[in-house]
């Protein structure tokens, strides 16, 4: 996939906060994935996968698309 020049050096910015868009979309999917169980954040800074995450059934096909 080829990414343009500028974007590389104008990341989005969401808000009056200035927070670039990707890292607050990766921190909400993130904790989603908290909530429904598939990774454990009980120690701070630590982000394991819990069972029901190992066991997850992976669908490659959608990071293609």
């Amino acid at each position: 996939m080829l990414v343009p020049t500028d974007a590389c050096h104008h990341p989005k910015i969401r808000g009056k906060s200035g927070v670039k868009k990707f890292e607050n979309e990766v921190a909400f999917a993130r904790n989603y994935l908290v909530y429904d169980g598939y990774i454990d954040y009980s120690v701070r800074g630590i982000w394991t996968l819990t069972e029901k995450g190992r066991t997850a059934p992976h669908y490659v096909n959608l990071s293609k698309q």
